[in-house]
């Protein structure tokens, strides 16, 4: 049995009711956004750090399989950001760092890069190695990073992997070592 007021049954909702609920879901998404942001700048981070630990995997790799530290040929040629990133991507790609194991997810600089350039093919990273010689030790010697993140895409500072896989943000990688 339904139940009836003056003769008619209820069925659906008031403007009132509605605009209640409006309201509500108004309130719960004007609340949720700043969450969002700090979510996805999490996730970003996260990314990150998971591409450094992915690159520090390709760098030990790569230092037992040649002995040392891999040696970019700067003495041959223009050497402009394009041709630098791609040799790294090219030579960490067979140890399993792939083109996108470069780029920062919250690094917009490098995106805005590539889409300014018209023609050819462009590489950027967000991620820049050291350059240590021949000698098989001298990546681990003095505890110096091994990769530091360009920009400062999570606040403080950029990330910075270290030889034991570590990852930290600096604003100073050499300040405490």
């Amino acid at each position: 049995m339904k139940p009836q007021f003056g003769g008619r049954s209820q069925v659906g909702l008031t403007l009132l009711e509605l605009l209640v609920s409006i309201c509500i879901i108004a309130v719960i998404a004007a609340l949720s956004f700043p969450a969002y942001g700090r979510f996805k700048s999490k996730a970003n981070q996260a990314a990150c750090i998971s591409n450094l630990r992915a690159l520090h995997g390709a760098f030990t790799s790569a230092i037992q399989d040649q002995g040392h530290w891999p040696q970019p040929p700067l003495h041959e040629g223009k050497w402009d950001e394009s041709r630098y990133f791609k040799w790294w991507i090219d030579e960490m790609e067979k140890y399993g760092a792939s083109e996108n194991t470069w780029r920062c997810p919250a690094d917009k600089t490098g995106l805005e890069m590539e889409k300014q350039v018209t023609k050819g093919e462009f590489f950027s990273g967000s991620y820049v190695p050291s350059h240590f010689d021949r000698i098989p030790n001298s990546p681990f010697r003095y505890n110096q990073p091994w990769v530091i993140e360009r920009g400062g895409n999570h606040g403080k500072g950029g990330h910075v992997l270290m030889p034991d896989g570590s990852v930290d943000v600096k604003s100073n990688p050499f300040v405490g070592r």
